[in-house]
């Protein structure tokens, strides 16, 4: 959140710009008013949560938010097969290999979860972390596979979402799981609290054999680099804003410019004169470059 991009320019010279103000100096911050109303904001709504009392309140002068935030972030950036080489249990040949590295950090979570969900029998695939886990009982069939030892059988015969919910909740609580969400956000859908409380039962207890049947195919892996660790990490900073486009390759998927003038739109409002953009799909070369640099 608190990267900064600096392109020094001159002076628009016609109205037919893409970047409408007459420097290009952009910076990507958030400012004090900002951080303490977010701040504000998460102290009085999960302040009453006794399994968070370590982390709140947080005091809005000082960094500690980002702080906290690091650890989420870790969460999905170490999805991957460099980090996790059991996620190689999740495919059958080198093609699906293939595919499970193109994915996004929130795909290979939902594959990984009806992974174990059809080990289950349960019927209904996962297919995001709003509306599909709303009722408990993908979390509830998850946790039981996970950690059997703690299964409570009224989790699954209770009738109440919410009652299901808040079992779930301390389910995970007695893997020794952090609590990144209440038994109302699970109920109500919300998308980032349920991914990131998936992603952190993945990184405490994924359920995957350290010997794998399918070592033979992490032989096939290419090398892991500075390089690659900067793109992963231009490539999750792209994708935290939400863009149109999902960066998987930084190269590849910025080509047509589109999904740079939205990151730039979103680092700077109304930066962007969309009405002269060429919108993808663009079949002539020269067009992509001059939907960055002049149009």
């Amino acid at each position: 959140m608190m990267n900064e991009i600096k392109s020094k320019g001159t002076t628009a010279k016609n109205s037919s710009a893409f970047l409408k103000a007459a420097t290009t100096t952009l910076l990507h911050t958030i400012s004090e008013s900002e951080k303490s109303s977010y701040v504000a904001h998460i102290n009085n709504y999960l302040g009453g949560d006794e399994f968070l009392n370590k982390y709140l309140p947080i005091n809005p002068l000082t960094n500690d938010l980002f702080e906290i935030a690091k650890d989420g972030i870790q969460l999905l950036a170490d999805l991957n097969l460099r980090k996790t080489p059991q996620l190689v249990e999740l495919v059958s040949d080198s093609k699906d290999m293939e595919e499970l590295m193109s994915l996004s950090p929130e795909k290979i979570l939902l594959r990984w979860m009806n992974f174990h969900l059809k080990k289950t029998g349960y019927k209904k695939i996962v297919t995001n972390f709003s509306s599909d886990v709303k009722g408990a009982e993908a979390y509830a069939h998850l946790l039981n596979v996970l950690a059997p030892e703690f299964t409570n059988p009224p989790t699954l015969a209770v009738k109440n979402p919410f009652e299901r919910a808040k079992l779930v909740l301390e389910h995970a609580d007695k893997m020794g799981c952090k609590r990144y969400l209440t038994a109302r956000d699970i109920v109500e859908g919300s998308p980032n609290l349920n991914l990131a409380f998936v992603a952190h039962i993945f990184q405490h207890r994924n359920g995957l054999p350290t010997q794998t049947k399918q070592s033979s195919l992490l032989e096939t892996l290419p090398g892991d680099n500075q390089d690659s660790r900067e793109e992963t990490a231009f490539s999750l900073w792209i994708n935290s804003f939400g863009n149109s486009t999902y960066i998987n390759d930084v190269f590849e998927d910025v080509r047509n410019g589109w999904v740079l003038l939205e990151t730039l739109d979103k680092v700077s409002p109304a930066i962007v004169n969309w009405k002269i953009a060429n919108k993808p799909p663009i079949r002539m070369p020269f067009k992509k470059l001059r939907t960055v640099t002049k149009s």
